[in-house]
């Protein structure tokens, strides 16, 4: 009876240090796995033209998946297109794409298929009450602006 005491103690003993030796804290396996667009942590490079646009959309980010952090690095545009042909940051913002030279050093040294994505454009919006027609232009003038058509009508009594 005292032998089957002590090899259930010894049994005991085992399985609790194999237990804990298996058993990682839930923040070191969250660190081991790769990041996601759900969870990780991320640095970007972005045109400090840009902080004020960026910030909000990090913060709305951010807030929607808990498990992110993005770091913003803002620059001029010209040292996040070094940063990235350096491979120290994982995606740029900038107001321009990458050239065909650009694509091709950063595919041939990196190993990877630069992607991008126009986000804006320019734009115009025009809000007019419907009862109250605008006498300063009409569509026709703002399609010739938008063209690069429009001739300025010379008036002298201005």
């Amino acid at each position: 009876m005292r032998r089957c005491k002590g090899l259930w103690k010894c049994a005991s003993f085992i399985f609790l240090m194999m237990l804990e030796a298996g058993c990682d804290t839930y923040k070191e396996k969250a660190e081991a796995l790769p990041d996601t667009p759900l969870r990780g942590e991320i640095h970007i490079s972005a045109d400090e033209s840009f902080k004020p646009i960026i910030d909000e959309h990090v913060k709305v980010y951010e807030s929607n998946n808990r498990g992110t952090k993005i770091n913003v690095h803002y620059k001029p545009e010209a040292e996040c297109f070094k940063d990235l042909l350096v491979d120290s940051i994982r995606l740029i913002i900038t107001t321009r794409g990458l050239s065909k030279q650009e694509s091709r050093f950063v595919s041939d040294s990196l190993k990877v298929e630069p992607e991008s994505l126009n986000v804006a454009r320019d734009a115009i919006a025009v809000i007019v009450h419907p009862q109250s027609p605008d006498s300063l232009f009409t569509m026709d003038e703002i399609r010739a602006v938008l063209t690069g058509t429009f001739k300025k009508k010379f008036n002298p009594g201005i």
